[in-house]
């Protein structure tokens, strides 16, 4: 999937800033399941396939295993992808609010 506006890649992580409305519309995010949690750290594996989401509020830190020193930050207005397989410890520091699609294996 080919996005405008600015792109990156960390740790196999795909994050894009603020895509176009008219990408998140073509993609039907709104449309996907919604996820919410108040600050918390959850520790998560993406098992079941990659995932796609979009974040409608917050923040989080993301510490990818065997990369725990050296965290990066998502939140409001992103558009990332997971790959399947990858763990991470997911700290939300701020209310979540995000969009999700799960691409089974």
């Amino acid at each position: 999937m080919a996005m405008a506006g600015d792109y990156k890649e960390i740790f196999g992580v795909k994050i894009w800033k603020n895509p176009p409305q008219s990408v998140l519309e073509e993609l039907e995010v709104l449309k996907w399941k919604t996820f919410e949690c108040p600050p918390s750290k959850i520790p998560w594996t993406f098992d079941q396939g990659s995932e796609k989401m979009y974040f409608a509020e917050g923040k989080v830190r993301v510490f990818c295993a065997g990369h725990d020193d050296e965290p990066f930050e998502i939140g409001k207005g992103d558009f990332v992808e997971f790959p399947s397989g990858m763990s991470i410890l997911w700290d939300a520091i701020e209310d979540v609010k995000k969009h999700y699609l799960v691409e089974k294996k």
